[in-house]
C-alpha cells in the first residue's frame, strides 16, 4: 500500500509540533549534569529518550494502514517494510554532558522504499525535513550541500576502533582531504552538517549505530542535492550500515579512496 504525501506531511506535522512543545523541557534537562542510566551497550539513556520515544510512538503507529515502528528504546512493532524508524535523542551522551549536538531522527520506509525524514535540533531549534520526492528543507526553506572540492573538505569519520582497515582509512582519506572531525556518538548533528554544506562528507564504515542513526541523515542529503553510497555496491544499499554521504563534487573521488582500501584489504 502506498500511502502518499499527504500522509507523510501530516504525520512530520503531528511530530513537529509535538517536538517545539517539549524542546523548553529537554533543553533544562541538558545541564550537563543530567540523570542517565547505562544500557547493556554501555551507552546512555535519560528519562526523556523513553518518554519522547514512548510519545512518538502513539503519534505514528498506524495499524489500521499497516505502518510499523523501529524505535531505539522500544523495538520494533508492525510491518518491515512500511514503517518509521524513531530516535528520540540521537547523541544522549553529549545531552547529559550539556553539549548542543543531540537530535531527534525519523525516517520513513514505504514498501522498502526511504520516502521521508525529519532531523530536529533540540539546541538550535532547526528543522530538517524531507517529504517524498520533494527536496530538503531547513525551517521551511530549501538547503543544498556544498560545492567545496575534496582538498578543502572537512570530512566527518565514524569506524570502529577494532576495524582492520580504520588506520589505512583514516591515513588514506586524510592526505586527500582539508581535515577530518568526529563529534562523538551524535551522527544525526554530523549529518546535519553535510545537509547545510558546514561539512563535504560524512564515512561510516562499521560504526557505532543502527537504521534509526543513519537513514534519516542519508534521506535529506539526497534531498539536499547531496549523494549517498554503499562502499563496495553499486547502488545506495539503506539497509547496509556502512555509508558515505557527501557533495556531488567530491562523491567519486572519496569513494574511490575507500573502496581501494577495502579491496586491499
Amino acid at each position: 500500500m502506498i500511502l502518499g504525501k499527504l500522509y507523510v506531511a501530516e504525520a512530520i506535522e503531528k511530530v513537529s509540533s509535538y517536538l517545539y512543545d517539549i524542546r523548553e523541557d529537554v533543553i533544562a534537562g541538558s545541564s550537563g549534569v543530567a540523570d542517565a542510566e547505562r544500557k547493556v551497550d554501555e551507552s546512555a539513556v535519560t528519562f526523556f529518550d523513553k518518554k519522547i520515544e514512548s510519545d512518538l510512538r502513539k503519534i505514528l503507529l498506524d495499524t489500521k494502514n499497516g505502518v510499523g515502528l523501529y524505535g531505539e528504546e522500544f523495538g520494533v512493532e508492525g510491518d518491515a517494510e512500511t514503517f518509521w524508524t524513531i530516535d528520540p535523542i540521537d547523541g544522549t551522551e553529549q545531552y547529559v554532558r550539556g553539549n548542543p549536538f543531540y537530535t531527534c531522527m525519523l525516517s520513513f520506509v514505504e514498501a522498502a522504499v526511504p520516502r521521508a525524514a525529519l532531523i530536529y535540533n533540540y539546541a538550535t531549534d532547526d528543522l530538517y525535513t524531507r517529504l517524498p520526492d520533494e527536496q530538503t528543507m531547513l525551517n521551511g526553506e530549501p538547503i543544498y550541500v556544498s560545492d567545496r572540492p575534496l582538498d578543502r573538505s572537512i570530512v566527518e569519520l565514524e569506524m570502529r576502533r577494532d576495524l582492520p582497515e580504520r588506520s589505512a582509512l583514516i591515513d588514506a582519506i586524510d592526505r586527500r582531504i582539508y581535515t577530518n572531525q568526529k563529534i562523538a556518538a551524535c551522527a544525526g548533528f554530523g549529518m546535519t552538517q553535510v545537509i547545510k554544506g558546514a561539512t563535504e562528507g560524512r564515512v561510516q564504515i562499521s560504526g557505532y549505530g543502527k537504521l534509526y542513526d543513519y537513514l534519516p541523515g542519508q534521506i535529506l542529503v539526497d534531498g539536499a542535492g547531496g549523494v549517498v553510497q554503499t562502499p563496495g555496491e553499486d547502488v545506495w544499499d539503506w539497509a547496509n550500515l556502512n555509508s558515505i554521504v557527501s557533495n556531488k563534487l567530491v562523491a567519486g573521488e572519496l569513494r574511490n579512496i575507500i573502496d581501494g582500501v577495502l579491496r586491499a584489504s
